[in-house]
């Protein structure tokens, strides 16, 4: 039940994207982590619930504890987090599965399961106070003082990431045009502070917060490059599921944050090195590629820079 609730709050610390990790694993890297994680957890959590827990066979007659309502409380909502998770808003465990990813991008309402996955916070809450609870636990000052070390710790980093995220300075649409049919080219010009500090290839956590988009945050790599004269960022779109089909509803005005930056495509060692560089890049892929390009460009680099870019269509 222990190593089922510390691999619950580290799933937690693992969602908010702490740079700090990132930094080290990057992004993918820590999303297969969270996804295998959220299978350990599955696991133990069954373990526990089959082996040790008392109140199990009498919960048909409603005779339980405090102890167990509190931790029938926390399953029942974990059991929602983990089917959102597995199913809807990642498809590391079903993408074998033709059906399951059908399912994925057109059956369920992605938006609608994030607010259910939100609910491990509740899920926290029911099962930090179950093991309170647990009689043959209670002297154990130890046990408690690290689980709720770690507790508050988890909890702390995921508010202040939400109130970190509710203060992201804004950027304003100023273009969202479309170079080709499908990709949507869209400029957002920095308001009141300074264009976010980003390398080449980077990419941000985007969310359009007054538009008729859903406000939850995508990812899109960075296509323009810093300029320290301008307070303009640009990113292109390609049109590949229900959200980005929808972008031509966004409009010249509409509020943008950027979370990040994230990746390290363009490593800092490179900067103002001579060294030859190769890029290869496939269709809506080779945005990082073109800020790279930008980049090399503004600063007047006479690095030699091979660009292959693969296309299905001409157009």
């Amino acid at each position: 039940g222990m190593v089922s609730y510390s691999v619950m709050l580290t799933l937690v610390l693992i969602a908010i994207r702490p740079r700090q990790i990132e930094k080290h694993l990057e992004l993918k890297a820590m999303y297969e982590v969270h996804a295998w994680m959220a299978i350990a957890l599955i696991v133990t959590l069954f373990i526990h619930v089959f082996i040790r827990w008392s109140g199990l066979e009498n919960i048909f007659t409603l005779e339980i504890s405090d102890t167990s309502m509190l931790g029938y409380g926390g399953l029942i909502s974990l059991f929602l987090v983990m089917i959102t998770g597995i199913f809807v808003l990642s498809d590391v465990i079903i993408q074998k599965s033709d059906k399951l990813m059908e399912w994925k991008e057109n059956k369920w309402n992605r938006n609608v399961h994030l607010w259910i996955h939100r609910l491990a916070i509740v899920s926290i809450l029911f099962i930090y106070f179950h093991i309170w609870n647990v009689t043959y636990l209670s002297g154990n000052i130890l046990l408690h003082t690290l689980n709720t070390i770690y507790t508050v710790f988890v909890l702390g980093s995921y508010f202040y990431y939400k109130i970190r995220i509710w203060r992201l300075p804004r950027y304003e649409v100023i273009a969202n045009e479309m170079p080709t049919p499908d990709v949507h080219a869209l400029q957002l010009k920095a308001t009141k502070s300074d264009v976010m500090n980003y390398q080449p290839g980077q990419f941000g956590f985007f969310r359009f917060i007054d538009s008729d988009l859903p406000n939850e945050a995508h990812p899109f790599s960075f296509s323009s490059a810093l300029d320290h004269e301008s307070d303009i960022i640009e990113i292109m779109v390609k049109e590949s599921g229900d959200w980005t089909s929808s972008l031509d509803i966004v409009k010249e005005g509409d509020q943008v944050t950027i979370e990040g930056p994230y990746g390290n495509f363009y490593p800092k060692e490179k900067e103002n090195s001579d060294t030859p560089m190769i890029l290869l890049s496939g269709g809506i892929g080779f945005t990082p590629s073109l800020s790279v390009l930008r980049h090399e460009m503004a600063n007047n680099s006479d690095r030699r820079i091979a660009f292959l870019w693969g296309l299905h269509g001409e157009e």
